[in-house]
């Protein structure tokens, strides 16, 4: 199962899976230097580079229960 970073705030990631949003926690992907790039601030990654690399991520184990659509996702980041 793998999905796409869309979105990072404060260590927060929101995963899209096939229209729908997760939110997870960063370091449970071992994006140790997302939050650095991103500066605390919602940043959309569909275009963005990670690590020179754009990022997709093997999603077993990580999702928890809640589904979210996307402005249920911003809204779990804060905004």
């Amino acid at each position: 199962m793998r999905g796409t970073v869309k979105y990072v705030k404060d260590e927060v990631c929101a995963i899209e899976l096939n229209n729908t949003f997760f939110s997870i926690w960063e370091d449970w992907l071992g994006f140790c230097e997302v939050g650095d790039l991103v500066s605390g601030k919602l940043e959309s990654l569909g275009e963005m580079k990670i690590r020179n690399e754009t990022r997709s991520v093997d999603l077993t184990g990580f999702l928890d229960d809640i589904y979210l659509s996307e402005e249920d996702a911003k809204d779990k980041l804060g905004l």
